[in-house]
């Protein structure tokens, strides 16, 4: 596949908005989903020291 473009084409296209604003959703992404993960591990920590204050109040 040819195509036919001018660097000076190509560079505009690489720095428009919209081409920008989908790096910098995809960008967004990712840090939301490495926050979601870091709150899934604090619930999950949280949730057994739940289980482990529940256990010692249970062997009383």
């Amino acid at each position: 596949m040819k195509f036919n473009v001018t660097l000076e084409e190509f560079e505009k296209a690489v720095n428009s908005k919209e081409q920008k604003d989908w790096f910098e959703n995809e960008i967004n992404k990712f840090e939301n989903e490495e926050l979601v993960k870091k709150q899934a591990m604090k619930d999950i920590l949280s949730n057994k020291k739940i289980l482990q204050v529940l256990k010692m109040i249970g062997d009383d």
